[in-house]
């Protein structure tokens, strides 16, 4: 059996699928109440092998994971929302169980699409949550640059204030408009419920509009490095059409004023949020 992970920072995914990959035995969420710690993660990832274990037999266990992956090592680095993550190597924890395979969310996401889009030749992905992840796809291929860290998008610099810079996850994810919304009203809302206020309440609409003027110009900035044909939107928020409307016309307003074309496509990525399970399936042999 292949038993594939989705490490994030609210919550951990999983599936459990046959031996030839095609069927899947059950799936399962565990929610977090807060922010978590390596030992919590830890934890929670060994209930959900050896609840599984009991009745089946499981052969590989696959990961996506936030933060900077290398493949090879199973080494964690760089920022995310579970504390000291980077302690945590899940190669070294199961490899004496199973096989073991990770691999960043954005470009588990990435690979799957690669499965399924025979169109795509150069693509951008960019996975919105509660922070901005993502992918690069260059000739087909996921692109790790020189130190793993190619598509983390998020960590590019956006906004000044005095002598501090807010980075562009802080301005362009989910989480940047709910956080907007709760300074301008002191009322806590989750992302669905801003946009279904959109048009009833100017707070969560200029909530959402700033969050999706920073998005466009960060896709914008980044396309112009490769030059791709897709840009793909991952994440939960990739099943709300009324957002990629909004983000695609901010795209197409954006590039006339600058004089140029927009010559990618705008997209969703196929199996919306889960498209890392699928994904990280495809590291199993």
């Amino acid at each position: 059996m292949n038993l594939v992970f989705d490490i994030g920072g609210l919550s951990t995914k999983y599936l459990l699928f046959t031996s030839d990959k095609t069927t899947v035995i059950c799936e399962g969420q565990v929610e977090y109440q807060s922010l978590i710690d390596n030992d919590q993660i830890i934890t929670i990832v060994n209930k959900v092998y050896q609840k599984l274990q009991i009745s089946y037999q499981i052969e590989n266990i696959a990961f996506s994971s936030l933060g900077v992956i290398n493949p090879l090592t199973g080494e964690i680095s760089g920022l995310g929302a579970i504390k000291n993550y980077h302690l945590v190597n899940w190669k070294d924890i199961f490899k004496d169980k199973v096989n073991v395979y990770i691999e960043n969310d954005a470009n588990c996401a990435a690979r799957y699409e690669l499965t399924i889009n025979q169109n795509i030749t150069n693509a951008l992905m960019f996975v919105i949550g509660t922070g901005l992840g993502g992918a690069v796809i260059i000739n087909r291929q996921i692109y790790h640059g020189s130190h793993f860290m190619a598509g983390e998008f998020g960590c590019g610099l956006e906004e000044q204030k005095g002598t501090i810079y807010k980075n562009i996850s802080s301005c362009s994810s989910t989480y940047s408009a709910i956080i907007r919304y709760y300074e301008k009203t002191g009322i806590k809302k989750t992302g669905r419920e801003l946009f279904a206020l959109y048009d009833k309440d100017e707070n969560a609409r200029t909530s959402i509009d700033a969050m999706v003027s920073t998005l466009a110009k960060g896709i914008i900035n980044f396309a112009l490095v490769i030059d791709p044909d897709t840009i793909l939107i991952g994440g939960g928020i990739s099943e709300n059409t009324f957002f990629l409307r909004l983000l695609s016309k901010e795209i197409e307003k954006l590039t006339k004023s600058l004089g140029i074309s927009q010559t990618f496509v705008l997209q969703a990525c196929q199996k919306n949020n889960k498209a890392n399970l699928y994904g990280a399936l495809t590291l199993i042999p």
